[in-house]
């Protein structure tokens, strides 16, 4: 079950990753267009979502480091 859900997690980041690179790639057409205001709006969209990612990778990663930090002292032990 933990293998599933660690799977599962990381699909979810790849999810908001992907979206906020798609959020970036419409907001540089609309750049380019001069539609500032909707570029803006765009830009601003895909950094939640790049910070969300970043958010739950970094979650991800404390978590791993705690799983190892454990199990190097039990073999201490």
């Amino acid at each position: 079950h933990l293998i599933w859900r660690k799977k599962k997690k990381q699909m979810g980041d790849f999810n908001f990753l992907q979206k906020a690179i798609g959020y970036v790639s419409q907001a540089t057409e609309e750049d380019n267009k001069k539609n500032y205001e909707e570029a803006f709006r765009l830009y601003s969209l895909s950094l939640d979502y790049f910070m969300t990612a970043l958010k739950c990778k970094v979650k991800l990663i404390i978590h791993l480091k705690t799983r190892t930090n454990l199990c190097l002292q039990r073999r201490k032990e």
